[in-house]
């Protein structure tokens, strides 16, 4: 019985491990979870809203941007990577590209 139990969790911690890695939101889960990172009123971020319109979208902004990507989406981004990111649906793009955002 304790080899059946045993078993059954690493099973369980393997699937736990598949549900994080590949966790996808809806456009709408991202634009919400933007709203926080960037602590704005959710219908100021649509996909149009630019950099220059969010006030914490600054140097620690991208930092706290790249940190949450990776935490919520397993997706870690380059300094590159994140400089040419001046909207909203810029960031959806690249969510969009590595299949995080559900269609």
């Amino acid at each position: 019985m304790q080899w059946r139990e045993a078993k059954g969790s690493i099973f369980e911690q393997e699937e736990n491990m598949n549900e994080v890695e590949g966790k996808m939101m809806s456009e709408e889960q991202v634009l919400d979870w933007l709203a926080e990172v960037f602590n704005e009123p959710r219908e100021k971020i649509t996909p149009e809203t630019k950099r220059d319109d969010i006030v914490s979208w600054d140097s620690l902004g991208v930092l706290t941007l790249m940190a949450d990507l990776d935490e919520k989406f397993d997706l870690v981004l380059s300094d590159q990577e994140m400089r040419p990111m001046q909207t909203i649906g810029d960031i959806l793009a690249v969510l969009r590209e590595r299949g995080k955002i559900k269609a």
